[in-house]
């Protein structure tokens, strides 16, 4: 899982390469999963409309069901969003770009070095594979109505 360090160069991944290396960094579609002492966090970079949110928020969840099906306590995952735009939800949090480094390592210590390691072990045999990415979905991506479905009736 911290091999993956190097698989994007943008600032946001130029800054997670710099983590301490008791810090796993892993892609998952345009975030980062990141596992460290402090916990676990998903992270990224964006604007943060209200639509890029819900899908963190979403990523966020995902990852965590993705982790039970193989351990028994599962950790929170963070959804921090990194925007200069400071504000916050009730799932993301928005970090400002020059204190995302911090924000990861600082706090208190609440994964144990045998937690992140079962952790690691999942992500390097594939839990997180095929992640959907974190964004809006298109609008035409909505399901059709089944061919033998009547039409909705109007309330009178």
């Amino acid at each position: 899982m911290g091999s993956n360090r190097g698989g994007r160069q943008d600032g946001i991944g130029r800054l997670l390469e710099a983590l301490p290396p008791e810090f796993a960094v892993t892609p998952v579609g345009p975030a980062w999963f990141v596992v460290g002492p402090p916990g676990a966090h998903l992270v990224l970079a964006s604007a943060g409309s209200a639509s890029v949110v819900r899908a963190l928020e979403r990523l966020a969840a995902t990852v965590r069901s993705a982790l039970a099906e193989g351990m028994i306590w599962v950790p929170f995952v963070h959804a921090l969003l990194v925007s200069s735009d400071a504000r916050s939800t009730l799932q993301v949090n928005v970090v400002p770009p020059d204190r995302l480094v911090d924000i990861l390592t600082g706090g208190r210590l609440a994964l144990e070095d045998e937690t992140r390691d079962h952790i690691r072990a999942l992500v390097d045999s594939g839990v997180l594979s095929g992640m959907v990415e974190a964004g809006p979905a298109p609008a035409d991506a909505r399901m059709a109505r089944c061919a033998g479905s009547p039409a909705p009736m109007a309330s009178t």
